[in-house]
């Protein structure tokens, strides 16, 4: 067993010392991160999506005319229903149900995105302040705060997993056939089965090692994502180690299967 573990981590060194490796597997996805992460991830939002329904009535009409009086709205108005959903799917940033008389008993309802970050909070701030220069402060102006759970997915939430998919398909498919080919022909097998080393361990160690490069390399690169452009890894943590262990088997096992056929020239 001392001797499979020292081949793992020779193999371990051998990728670290392969600078071609070290480039396509962490320093590639990780340019692709700073690249798309500056150009689409920015939270540049000068205006909110505001939704204003209830039932048709002079005090709905008047927030109504004041949103749209106020820069930074986009007012939206339309059936409960339908601006709720827009809610649901992160289309508007507040939704505003006026009742036909506004009182204590029956304030206005205020929905908003409770997951929206910096721009959702921004947002509430800049709509409540609008409600209480349009309606007037204090008592006049009853509201019901309401929050509302959305899967507030941004644009660098959404394309972080495929750079780690890409970084793992790398890793196994290129990586893994790439090294088996190049000792294939270099006669390195051939030579592994007259020593007292079995094959398989080596196949093993080899696999072993890879799996840790992924490992690490996706770690790095979740670390990097989260701290420069605020990603956020929803859901299970163990499930999603999970589902980058199992796809990295996936990849190294194809990776393998390429190189039993495969050439360098």
């Amino acid at each position: 067993m001392q001797s499979f573990w020292a081949m793992v981590v020779a193999n371990l060194k051998m990728t670290v010392r392969n600078r071609q490796a070290i480039f396509w597997n962490l320093a590639f996805p990780a340019i692709f991160i700073l690249i798309f992460g500056a150009v689409f991830g920015g939270d540049a939002t000068s205006s909110f999506d505001v939704g204003v329904t209830g039932p048709q009535s002079a005090v709905r009409e008047q927030v109504t005319e004041g949103l749209e009086a106020t820069e930074g709205f986009n007012v939206h108005s339309g059936d409960e229903a339908d601006e709720l959903d827009a809610l649901n799917n992160s289309d508007r940033q507040v939704v505003l149900v006026v009742p036909e008389s506004i009182s204590n008993a029956n304030p206005i309802g205020f929905y908003y995105n409770a997951e929206g970050g910096p721009t959702g909070s921004i947002a509430r701030a800049a709509v409540q302040n609008a409600l209480l220069g349009i309606l007037g402060e204090g008592g006049n102006a009853p509201i019901e705060s309401i929050p509302v759970s959305t899967l507030d997915i941004t644009f660098i939430d959404f394309f972080i997993p495929g750079i780690l998919a890409m970084s793992i398909m790398n890793s196994g498919v290129i990586g893994l056939s790439t090294a088996f080919t190049s000792f294939r022909e270099k006669g390195i097998l051939r030579r592994i089965k007259v020593t007292p080393f079995a094959l398989w361990k080596f196949i093993l160690a080899r696999i072993v090692a890879s799996m840790l490069v992924i490992l690490t390399t996706s770690t790095i690169l979740i670390g990097m994502a989260s701290l420069v452009w605020g990603f956020d890894l929803r859901g299970n943590w163990l499930l999603s180690l999970l589902v980058i262990v199992v796809g990295s088997l996936t990849f190294l096992s194809i990776g393998y299967a390429i190189s039993s056929f495969a050439r360098n020239t």
